[in-house]
This record gives structure tokens, sequence and C-alpha cells, in this order.
């Protein structure tokens, strides 16, 4: 459940954020020039000079005119008396408002300071808030991801993405992230033999996010059992899918923790609630083939939950239900290879063998994971052995034995070897269980095999020698008294046949 690498120092700050730091300081370097007075936005204006004050007319000192004067010149001065009379005064300039020492005036001082403090909050909750965040959230992720690391490492990342949170509540992926980090402590803690403890119903997302300390984390941590830490990771899932409810994730993310909480307490309502998550996220991505398939592999769990509880109809219902999606999803998407067996898995439930033959084969032909069937072989095997369809099971050791030989795999050769025995088939077991030995010279389980099928075909020599190799075998590994016993009674029933002849 461990998961990265920590990036170190600034290499987890997004350039956007850098970007916009900077414009947002010029910004305010020029915006709060502007209000002081010494920058001007726009196009640049000469200065005005301040209006002259007028100065009193003085009373004129000269004698009267004399008759000499002429006519024209007492024109002159008429006219020149006319434009002084029509000039407009001008009072003397006077300051509006009071100003500083340093020229600025108080009310533009008063708004320049509440500018500024608006415009640093508001830097630091959309930029360096989430620049602190993303910091943490690396920080946590490089504890959370060390392939060896233990409830230690957990514990600090899980207070790094409290911290991440804290800083940045608006980010759904960080909830993402400590959700599978609860979900880790509580498998940590079931593996120190912390008892289950019971699920909490009203688990509270804002308990979580009063922890201000690593020592606060420890006490949460050794406060609560395995399902109260999966009713935590829970709530911060609920979380996160609140806060981005088209993300097919956060659907996803819940109908897995609801399936991995059923394999702990086999409670089917844990399922039920499993299946219908996985519904909402099919809704929101229905061409997603890999939610389909999940989706599947929940219904054909209810199916076969309910077949133990011999409720028959449940169960069919909800193997048609998983067909569907597992067909649905073959139409979409024929080369994704998780498909085949899971359609071949439902079919043998429902007893179509042909068709799911048919899926299996085209499993280990072709699949990216050959070894896809492995956990289903021994129940495909036995139901056509059981249905006596000798056709169907050598179709599915030629698809092993092919494999087998383009991968030189034990185990695919131990397969074909099993499938050659059920349809009477022995000369081509035992050429199969020759190679397996081949490749795996000290699995027991092939030996003794190999021994039966060599004793089958009257090679008694032959399989006396690899019985009494088996046998070397077990005596020197400790525990394997029931395998010993059977080697022990193979040798002495083979000496037996060679020494009579038979």
């Amino acid at each position: 459940m461990v998961v990265s690498h920590f990036v170190e120092g600034l290499t987890g700050i997004p350039i956007v954020s850098t970007l916009m730091m900077l414009w947002t300081t010029l910004a305010i370097t020029v915006t709060g020039g502007a209000i002081a007075g010494q920058y001007v936005i726009g196009k640049a204006t000469q200065p005005q000079p301040e209006a002259a004050t007028e100065e009193q007319p003085v009373e004129e000192t000269e004698p009267a005119a004399t008759d000499t004067t002429s006519k024209s010149s007492k024109r002159k001065r008429s006219k020149a008396a006319s434009r002084r009379a029509q000039t407009p005064r001008t009072a003397p300039a006077r300051a509006s408002t009071r100003r500083t020492s340093g020229g600025v005036s108080l009310p533009a001082a008063a708004l320049y300071a509440v500018f500024l403090s608006l415009t640093f909050g508001a830097v630091w909750w959309f930029n360096l808030s989430t620049v602190y965040a993303d910091m943490r959230f690396h920080e946590g992720q490089a504890f959370s991801e060390q392939p060896q690391g233990g409830l230690n490492e957990q514990l600090i990342a899980f207070d790094k993405f409290i911290e991440t949170i804290n800083s940045n509540p608006r980010e759904d992926f960080y909830y993402l992230n400590l959700g599978r980090s609860l979900m880790s402590i509580a498998q940590l803690q079931r593996q120190q033999g912390v008892q289950l403890g019971e699920p909490l119903p009203d688990a509270d997302i804002n308990a979580l996010l009063t922890i201000a300390s690593p020592q606060d984390a420890a006490t949460f941590i050794q406060s609560n059992s395995p399902l109260a830490m999966m009713s935590y990771a829970e709530a911060v899932l609920m979380r996160a899918r609140e806060l981005n409810p088209l993300n097919k994730d956060h659907y996803a993310n819940l109908a897995r923790l609801n399936n991995f909480w059923y394999n702990w307490t086999q409670d089917p309502t844990r399922l039920q609630q499993s299946s219908e998550w996985y519904g909402q996220a099919n809704a929101v991505a229905p061409q997603d083939v890999t939610l389909l398939n999940e989706h599947a592999s929940v219904l054909t769990i209810l199916g076969s939950y309910s077949e133990l509880q011999n409720d028959a109809a449940a169960a069919q219902g909800y193997f048609d239900q998983s067909e569907e999606l597992l067909e649905r999803s073959w139409a979409l998407d024929k080369t994704y290879s998780d498909t085949p067996p899971r359609l071949g898995e439902i079919y043998r439930l429902q007893g179509e063998l042909e068709d799911a033959t048919a899926m299996y084969v085209q499993t280990v032909r072709r699949g990216n994971d050959p070894h896809a069937l492995d956990s289903m072989v021994d129940s495909m095997i036995a139901d056509l052995d059981e249905a006596r369809r000798d056709d169907l099971l050598q179709q599915l050791r030629d698809a092993y034995a092919v494999r087998a030989r383009k991968r030189q795999d034990a185990f695919f050769y131990s397969v074909a070897g099993i499938m050659s025995v059920r349809s009477d088939d022995l000369d081509g077991a035992a050429d199969a269980y020759s190679k397996a030995i081949e490749l795996e010279p000290d699995n027991l389980e092939n030996l003794r095999n190999y021994t039966i099928v060599l004793s089958d075909t009257n090679q008694y020599a032959e399989a006396l020698d690899q019985a009494q190799t088996g046998l070397e075998l077990a005596q020197a590994q400790a525990g394997n008294e029931a395998v010993l016993a059977q080697f022990q009674y193979l040798v002495s029933l083979l000496q037996t046949k060679v020494a009579g002849g038979q």
C-alpha cells in the first residue's frame, strides 16, 4: 500500500504559481505607486503651473492726459483697459486635503495599506498556500511510498498529508492520498496483531484536520482500531468525491475500499456498497473497461456468496449482471487481457463450459498475463472432468503446452500434464511432466505425479528412479512429513514391482 519519491526544495512548486507571484508583485508595486502618486498609468501629461494670484490694481498716479495727446493714443489705451477688465480673476490655489510629510495624503495612504493587506492575503491564499501544500504533499509521498516503509513512515506521511489539506483544502487529489495512507495504517496495524475493532458510524474528517503534530498523529493512531481507521478513510474519500463529483476515480476508490473491507470482515453489505459505488463509476465513465471488470468481479463474488446461502435466485441475478458487464467490456476492447479470464470464470460458474473454455484458451495463448488463470485452473479442470468434456480439456491442454514451450514454464507443463491425465492421454502426460522436472528438478509435486504416470504406463524402473529422487528431497526438507510418507510408499511399491519383474 505504499507509493513515490521525495522532490526536495522548490522542485515541487508549480511554475505557473511562481509566475503568478511575480506578476502579482509587479501589480502591487505599480498600483501602490499609482495610489501614492509616484506613477501615472496611461499617457503622460505635462504638469500645469498653478494660477498666479492676481495683484490688486494700482491706482493711476499719472497726470491727466494733456490736450497734446492724439486721439489714436487714447483709443489704444481704452482697448487695453477693456481687455484687462475682461480677464477673469483667479483665487489663490489651496490644498483640498491634508498631506503627510512625504507628500501622500492620509486617505491615500490608508487605502494603500488596505490594498496591500488584501493583495498579500490573496497571494497567500491562491499561490503561496498552494505552493506550501504541494511541498508538504511531496514530503508525505516520500514516506508513504517507501517500499520497505512501516508504521512509522506511514505516520509521518499521515501527518504531512493533513498539513497539505489544511494548507489547500480545495484539492481532491490530496484527500485521495490521505485516504490511502489511512488504509495502509489500518493494514499495518492488523499485521502487528491489533484487533479489528468496530467501525465508526460517525467518523468525522474534522477530527483528522485538528491533528497538529506527529505526536498528535501517533496518539490518534494508537487510540483507533483498524476498522476505525477504515471508517476515517471512507470519510476522507467521501470528501474527495464531494469536491469533484465528476471524477470517476472517487467512486472507484470508495468501491475498492468497501471490497477491501469485505475481505477482512466477510460482511456482505460491504460488497453491496462496493457494487453500488462501482455502478456510479460506470455511469460517469461507461466505456472504462477496467471499472466494468472490477464491478463484474464484485458481482461474481456476491453471486458465489448467495450460492453459499442457498439463494439460487439471487446468485443467478448477480451472475447475469456480471456477465452483462463483462460482455460489454469485451465488445469495447478486444485487446484488454483482463476480460477473457473473468468472462471465462462467469461462464464456468453458469455451466457454459464451451464459452468458458474459449475464453480460457484466449487467455493462455494471447493474454499479457498467461498466469491469470492460475487461481482458477483446479476448478476449471474439475468442472470439465466432471462433465466428461475430454474434447475441451484437450483444447485447453494444447494451449498450455504451446505456451509452455514458448516460455519454458514448468507450471504450464505441469498443468498440461494433469489435463492430459484427466483426458486419458498418459503418454502426453509423461512427456509434459518430464519437461516440467527438467526446468524444476526440486519440485516434489511434479516428481510425485511423474512417478505415478510412469507407473501407470508400466515403466516401473523409471518410476522407481523418480520416486527415490523425490524421497531424498523430501527427507532433506523439514516439515514435509505427509509428502515424505507418500514417497516412502511409492518407493516400497515400485521396488516390489521391479523385483517381481512386473
